[in-house]
C-alpha cells in the first residue's frame, strides 16, 4: 500500500492512511453505506425488514404503514395515507441529497403502472434494448422459452464461444453451460429472445380486487439433468393472483428418489415462504 499522490508525507512515506470515510470502490464501502442509510431511516422511524436488507418499514400509531425501498441510490415510498408518504420522503431528502420525481412510473427498469386497484409491471422497454442489441428485433417468433424435447448437454471440448418468471427454468438451464458454452447453447439462447419478443406485452397484473393472500406452489423434476443427475427445485409465490417470488435450480444434492426431490423442493419453498 501507498500513500496517494499529493498526500505523502515527507518522512514517513511508508505509513498508511487510516480512513474515516469510505472510498467508494472498496469492499467495505457498501457495509458502510447500508449502516449509514440504516441509522439515517431510524432516526425518521423506520424500521428495516428481517427477510430483505434494502427494505424498510415505518408503522405510525393510527396503524398507517409506510414501506420504503432503497436500492443503491434508487428509493421509493409507498403507503396507504399519502400525506404521511410526503411527509416521511421531506424527512428522508433532509439527510439525503436527492429528488422527489412524483409518482412512482418506473423502478430498475421496471415500468410500473396503476389501474384502480391493480399494479402493472412490465420491462418491455429494457427487453427491447436487449434484443436490438443482440440483432433479435425482427427475430421469428418462438411460442415457448424452450422446446420441451430440448435437453442441453456439457460442453466438453475447448471453449468457443466467449460471451419474466416464464423463462426463469430455461435461463437458469442454460446458464449452466456459461463456464463452457458452445455455439449450439448460443443457439438456444438466442431461441429465449425469440421467445421474449413474441412476448413483449405481458405483464404482471396485481389485483387488489381479489383479496388473495399468499399463495405458494412448488414442483421438482427428478434427476432431470442427465450431466450429474440432479434434480430441478421449482417453485413461485403469488400475491393478488401475480407472481411475486419464484426459482428454477439444480438442487444441491443427488436425490435418490422422487419423494426426496418433492421434499427437497417444499424446503426450499417453504423456506422462502419463513
Amino acid at each position: 500500500m501507498e500513500q496517494p499522490e499529493w498526500f505523502k508525507i515527507h518522512g514517513q512515506e511508508r505509513k498508511v492512511l487510516c480512513l474515516c470515510r469510505a472510498i467508494y470502490g472498496l469492499k467495505q464501502a457498501a457495509l458502510a453505506w447500508w449502516k449509514e442509510l440504516l441509522a439515517s431511516m431510524r432516526k425518521i422511524g423506520f424500521e428495516r425488514s428481517q427477510s430483505d436488507a434494502g427494505i424498510f418499514i415505518h408503522k405510525a400509531s393510527n396503524g398507517d404503514i409506510i414501506v420504503a425501498m432503497i436500492y443503491v441510490d434508487n428509493s421509493s415510498f409507498m403507503g396507504n395515507n399519502a400525506t404521511l408518504v410526503k411527509e416521511k420522503k421531506k424527512a428522508f431528502m433532509g439527510i439525503w441529497k436527492c429528488h422527489d420525481l412524483g409518482e412512482l412510473n418506473e423502478f430498475l427498469g421496471i415500468t410500473i403502472r396503476c389501474s384502480g386497484r391493480k399494479i402493472i409491471l412490465d420491462q418491455k422497454a429494457y427487453l427491447t434494448k436487449v434484443l436490438d442489441r443482440f440483432g433479435m428485433t425482427n427475430a421469428i417468433i418462438a411460442n415457448t422459452p424452450l422446446p420441451h424435447s430440448y435437453t442441453p448437454v456439457a460442453h466438453t471440448s475447448n471453449p468457443d464461444l466467449g460471451t419474466h418468471p416464464d423463462i426463469a427454468f430455461a435461463v437458469i438451464k442454460l446458464s449452466q453451460f456459461s463456464a463452457n458454452s458452445s455455439k449450439e447453447h448460443f443457439e438456444w439462447a438466442k431461441y429465449i429472445c425469440r421467445y421474449l419478443a413474441g412476448t413483449q406485452d405481458y405483464t404482471m397484473v396485481f389485483d387488489g380486487n381479489t383479496n388473495e393472500g399468499l399463495i405458494a406452489h412448488s414442483d421438482s423434476d427428478w434427476t432431470a439433468d442427465i450431466n450429474n443427475c440432479c434434480s430441478i427445485t421449482g417453485y413461485f409465490f403469488k400475491l393478488a393472483r401475480s407472481s411475486v417470488s419464484w426459482l428454477s435450480r439444480a438442487q444441491n444434492s443427488v436425490a435418490l428418489s422422487s419423494t426426496e426431490a418433492e421434499y427437497m423442493a417444499i424446503l426450499d419453498c417453504c423456506r422462502q415462504a419463513m
